[in-house]
């Protein structure tokens, strides 16, 4: 676990933009794009996270924006992070995009302190959970923000993060989207106070994070039975494999999705050969943007 959970390779995504304002009385933060600030800070001065946003935005084109917050993996950065997820470079798709970073620990090694398992290893207590919701507070404060859709993703200690957030604060967040991430070991220690829509996705030969779990943490299937019994979902289906990663032969992911899940949604998407940082081509990044903003509260 205290090895980098985030050497990074390269990639795209895709989806659509947002609503049609015709009847809708234009939100009077959108009334300057030029203005808005390109980062936020929340509870933490120290931490001042990145906001991109469309190049072009117009409330006509636009409207109100979801949010995609994109947390790094245990000795990352949100840089470097997305060079996986890349983006960055999809904010025209239709929604703001945060970048926040980690606290650095003693090694110098930027981290989010999400369960007893990862990452907080110095034990500095840091609350994590509080200064992201904090960043949301100050992005709804500036941006035109559709506060029905904000969704969070992350690698490894990013999905970690990502869960105890859908754990913390479900009221807030439409969803999350954990690659080789997990929660905690035991499920009272996680209460989601509504349900919540949740991705989990995992490669079965992932040596850091292991699919299959240890004693101290869920494995990747196990977690999505857990969120199933959260949602109250029912009986699970699966869908067609997928190809996702070029490196491997053949449709390699196995897509499981529950069904009558609340009005959410939940889903496990098994990368069978990969490891915990998967070669993944467009297809992934495409499809996995497409369900951020699908996302609704």
């Amino acid at each position: 676990m205290r090895t980098l959970f985030s050497l990074l390779v390269v990639v795209a995504c895709s989806s659509s933009p947002g609503p049609d304002t015709d009847q809708i009385e234009a939100d009077p933060r959108a009334d300057d794009p030029d203005g808005w600030p390109s980062e936020v800070t929340g509870n933490d001065s120290e931490r001042p996270a990145m906001v991109m946003t469309p190049s072009d935005y117009t409330w006509d084109e636009y409207g109100l924006l979801p949010v995609v917050v994109l947390l790094h993996g245990f000795g990352a950065n949100s840089s470097l992070q997305d060079l996986i997820f890349q983006l960055q470079f999809r904010t025209d798709e239709g929604f703001l995009l945060v970048l926040p970073e980690g606290t650095k620990n003693p090694d110098g090694l930027q981290f989010w302190n999400a369960t007893e398992e990862c990452c907080d290893f110095y034990g500095s207590g840091v609350d994590d959970a509080g200064y992201l919701l904090s960043l949301l507070d100050e992005v709804e404060e500036h941006f035109p923000v559709d506060s029905e859709r904000i969704v969070f993703t992350g690698h490894s200690n990013g999905g970690y993060m990502s869960h105890r957030l859908a754990c913390e604060a479900a009221d807030r967040i439409a969803g999350i989207a954990s690659l080789a991430g997990a929660t905690y070991q035991s499920a009272s220690q996680c209460t989601p106070s509504e349900p919540i829509s949740m991705l989990q996705m995992h490669g079965d030969l992932d040596a850091s994070v292991l699919y299959e779990g240890t004693s101290n943490y869920p494995g990747a299937e196990a977690i999505a039975d857990r969120y199933a019994d959260y949602n109250s979902c029912g009986g699970s289906v699966d869908d067609p494999d997928r190809d996702y990663v070029d490196s491997l032969s053949g449709a390699e992911t196995r897509v499981r999705r529950y069904e009558g899940c609340d009005g959410v949604t939940t889903e496990l998407w098994t990368h069978v050969g990969s490891a915990h940082v998967p070669l993944f081509n467009d297809a992934w990044r495409a499809d996995l943007l497409s369900w951020l903003l699908e996302q609704r509260l």
